[in-house]
Formats: C-alpha cells, structure tokens, sequence
C-alpha cells in the first residue's frame, strides 16, 4: 500500500502501515484456505484538517501540503 503517505503527517501514516502489516499476516493465514485478502489505499482524502476555516496549521504549511499531492481527494 503506497500512495505518498510518506509525505503526509505521522499520524496518517501510522494507521496505514498498521493496516499494512495486519493485512499482510491475515493474508499469510488465510491464503492456505484460499481467501485472498486485499486492501486499496486511496491516498490522501482531505477531511477538514487541511482546511484553512478548520486546521490549526499556518495557512503556509496547508498550501506545502496541498502541494504535495496535487490529487488530493477533498472531502
């Protein structure tokens, strides 16, 4: 699963590299029983907390971010 999230903020990526790992053993015990397991990441999905009205950030620091992923999913 990757999507840029190493550009994001450390509390997003930390859930998605949890999930990451949880997915992969799931799959390492289900595969025998022919389950697959499989998971889509959709990047990063702006759910407020890069808006100016809503975050606590700089606006400067909102726009380096929005920079950075230019396909940001707003929410």
């Amino acid at each position: 699963m990757t999507s840029g999230q190493r550009l994001s903020p450390s509390a997003e990526r930390s859930p998605t590299r949890a999930l990451a790992e949880v997915l992969a053993t799931v799959s390492d015990k289900t595969i025998d029983c022919g389950i697959l397991v499989n998971a889509v990441n959709p990047g990063s999905v702006n759910t407020g907390y890069l808006n100016s009205e809503t975050s606590d950030r700089d606006q400067s620091i909102l726009d380096e971010i929005m920079a950075a992923f230019p396909q940001v999913r707003r929410a």
